[in-house]
């Protein structure tokens, strides 16, 4: 049985899903969840009232309600 909490050597990105090629170092760590420095641009980027926005803070949401 594998644990889905379970840190991977390997980062990826909660919002694009991809893995940046610095790594941890290629974003911003919050409880052990990664989100790429492009992600973080764009949302830092993208208007309040974009619907892109909404999807942003529904993705950083799961960091809080996921281990």
């Amino acid at each position: 049985m594998t644990n889905q909490c379970k840190d991977n050597a390997a980062p990826i990105c909660i919002i694009c899903k991809t893995t940046p090629f610095n790594g941890n170092h290629g974003g911003l760590l919050i409880r052990s969840k990664l989100i790429c420095s492009t992600c973080e641009t764009r949302i830092i980027r993208t208007p309040l009232d974009d619907q892109y926005y909404a999807d942003f803070k529904e993705e950083i949401k799961t960091v809080w309600y996921n281990c």
